[in-house]
C-alpha cells in the first residue's frame, strides 16, 4: 500500500513535463497557418498597390478633365466660367505641374474679363496693373505670353476707340491720357517680351500712331478754341489787326481749319470793323493850281 500510494503521488510530477511541451506545441502556428497569413499580407499589400495606382490614375485623368474643361471655357470667351475651373484646378491638384500655367490663364482671364464684359477699357488696364506683375514670377508665364500680348494691345484698341468717339474734349483727352499709360505697359519688355513684340508689330505701332493723331487732334481743339476766344475779345475791343493776326497764325499752323465755320465768322466781323473806320468822302476833289507847282 506505502508503494502504490508513493506511485499514484509521483505519477501526475513526472507526467508534467510532456503536458507543458504539449500545451507549448499548442499554441505555436502550423506551417499552414503561418503560409496562409503571409499569402493574406501578401493579398492586402497588392490590393493597396493596385488602389494607389488606381487613385493615381483616377487624380490625374480628373486634373486632365478639370484643365480641358477650363480649356474649353477659355476658348469660348467664358473668361468667368474658366477662371473657376482653373481655380477648382488648383485647389484639387497642389502638386500637380500644370499649377502654374493655371495661375497665369486665370491671370489673362481676368484681364480680359474686364476689358471686355465691362465693357471698359480702365477697368482692364487696372486688373492688367494688378494681375500682370504677379504672373511674371509664375514659370508657366512663357506658355500665356502671346495671349497676355494681346489682352494688353486689346485694351490700348479700345481706349482708341473710345477716344475717337468721345462726346467732348475731356473724354477724349481722358482716353488719350489711358492710351498713353497703356503703351508704357505695351512697351515693357517684362510683360511684351521680343517674339510677342514681332508678331504684334503693326497693331503696336498702329496704337502709338494712333495715340500720337489724338494728341495733335486735342492740341488742335484746343489751339483752335484758344484763337476764338482771343479773336472775340480783339472784335470787342475794336481791334480788327490783332484779330486779323489771330486768325492768320491759326491758318498758319492748321491749315484745314479754311472751313471754319465760327472762326469764318469772326474774320467777317473784323472786316465790318474796318469798313466802319472807312470815311466815305462827300466832295468832289480840288484840282491842284499848277502855278503853286
Amino acid at each position: 500500500p506505502v508503494a502504490q500510494v508513493i506511485e499514484e503521488t509521483a505519477q501526475p510530477v513526472l507526467a508534467k513535463p510532456a503536458r507543458v511541451k504539449e500545451i507549448a506545441n499548442a499554441d505555436r502556428p502550423s506551417r499552414w497557418e503561418t503560409f496562409r497569413t503571409v499569402g493574406a499580407l501578401a493579398v492586402l499589400l497588392s490590393v493597396l498597390i493596385a488602389f494607389t495606382l488606381l487613385l493615381v490614375w483616377y487624380m490625374r485623368g480628373s486634373a486632365e478633365e478639370q484643365l480641358k474643361m477650363a480649356a474649353t471655357a477659355y476658348e469660348n470667351q467664358d473668361y468667368r466660367s474658366a477662371i473657376k475651373y482653373y481655380e477648382q484646378f488648383i485647389s484639387n491638384h497642389k502638386e500637380n505641374e500644370r499649377v502654374s500655367f493655371a495661375r497665369c490663364r486665370i491671370g489673362v482671364s481676368k484681364i480680359r474679363d474686364a476689358t471686355e464684359n465691362t465693357g471698359d477699357p480702365f477697368e482692364g488696364a487696372k486688373m492688367a496693373a494688378q494681375v500682370a506683375p504677379g504672373m511674371m514670377e509664375e514659370s508657366g508665364i512663357s506658355e500665356v505670353r502671346g495671349d497676355l500680348a494681346g489682352a494688353l494691345i486689346n485694351i490700348g484698341d479700345r481706349m482708341v476707340n473710345k477716344a475717337e468717339n468721345a462726346k467732348d474734349q475731356a473724354e477724349k483727352k481722358k482716353y488719350s491720357d489711358g492710351l498713353k499709360s497703356q503703351l508704357a505697359m505695351i512697351q515693357d519688355p517684362n510683360y511684351i517680351a521680343s517674339q510677342e513684340r514681332r508678331q504684334n508689330e503693326p497693331r503696336i505701332i498702329a496704337l502709338e500712331e494712333s495715340w500720337q493723331r489724338l494728341v495733335r487732334e486735342i492740341q488742335k481743339t484746343d489751339d483752335r478754341q484758344k484763337a476764338v476766344e482771343d479773336m472775340k475779345a480783339a472784335i470787342a475791343a475794336n481791334d480788327a489787326i490783332k484779330a486779323y493776326a489771330i486768325r492768320y497764325a491759326i491758318m498758319l499752323k492748321y491749315p484745314q481749319l479754311t472751313a471754319d465755320q465760327e472762326l469764318s465768322s469772326l474774320l467777317q466781323g473784323a472786316t465790318d470793323i474796318v469798313r466802319g473806320q472807312v470815311t466815305v468822302a462827300t466832295e468832289k476833289p480840288v484840282a491842284a493850281d499848277p502855278s503853286n507847282m
